[in-house]
């Protein structure tokens, strides 16, 4: 266990590949807690590396906007700037700045197993999970799987495909979050096995759709057992429950 709190920039920055990082308490950091970056050069040859079993909490630029700072907008939990094959699994990220877990340029990464809640302050996106991104119109994010994960209380989306190609969402479960549940889905997506509970449940795309909760059940909305972060059944929707058999089980 190993605890990383105060940076004045980021909490702990990886460059390269074929690194860990796991079992760290990462919180009160000015940018991201946990900063993944080596090449902006698609395709990638870094990456590898493995964010697993940590806690991210607090981290912050609120009220700075000098330079490419603007007000929150820079303090993810968890950013993935580059590389391929990256796996992001059983962290918990809350009340960051910007977005929970942002996959800005990633391929092939697997994320799966987090909890995000509490994310967007100041001018901060507030997503739960951005799913890919391409600046400058060139795609640097393709391929990602995104399961079983949970997503509540953002203040933007539960989860955002943003500019990513060929994005897989299994078995997520999203909630009260500020936007929409699943976001600018495009036609190469993958949507399998999801519950939204938002009033705006998904956007765009709806080709690769299959057994999510607003396929079973159009106009119901999920129930879940608890609503308490510290309970093994947090955003788990009751057995027998016509819901019972999607959504994120094994978060």
């Amino acid at each position: 266990y190993v605890e990383i709190k105060n940076s004045s920039l980021v909490g702990v920055e990886m460059v390269g590949t074929d690194n860990k990082i796991e079992f760290c308490e990462i919180h009160d950091c000015w940018l991201s807690g946990i900063l993944a970056y080596a090449s902006e050069d698609a395709p990638y040859t870094t990456g590898r590396n493995i964010i697993r079993n940590n806690t991210i909490y607090n981290c912050s630029d609120v009220g700075h906007i000098d330079g490419w700072y603007d007000n929150g907008g820079n303090a993810d939990a968890i950013s993935i700037s580059s590389g391929v094959g990256n796996i992001i699994e059983h962290n918990l990220c809350y009340n960051c700045s910007d977005d929970g877990i942002d996959l800005w340029r990633s391929t092939a990464s697997i994320v799966r197993y987090n909890l995000v809640y509490g994310m967007g302050l100041g001018d901060g996106s507030g997503n739960g999970f951005k799913c890919g991104g391409s600046p400058d119109g060139v795609t640097m994010s393709t391929d990602l799987v995104v399961a079983y994960n949970i997503s509540v209380g953002n203040t933007g989306n539960g989860f955002s495909q943003n500019n990513g190609v060929r994005t897989t969402f299994y078995h997520n479960t999203t909630a009260l979050n500020g936007s929409e549940g699943f976001s600018g889905l495009d036609s190469t997506a993958i949507v399998t096995g999801n519950i939204a509970a938002e009033t705006v449940r998904h956007s765009g795309s709806t080709v690769g759709h299959n057994g999510n909760s607003w396929d079973i059940s159009v106009g119901t909305t999920p129930t879940f057992i608890s609503i308490d972060t510290s309970s093994d059944d947090y955003y788990k929707p009751p057995i027998g429950n016509v819901f019972d058999n999607i959504g994120a089980y094994a978060a």
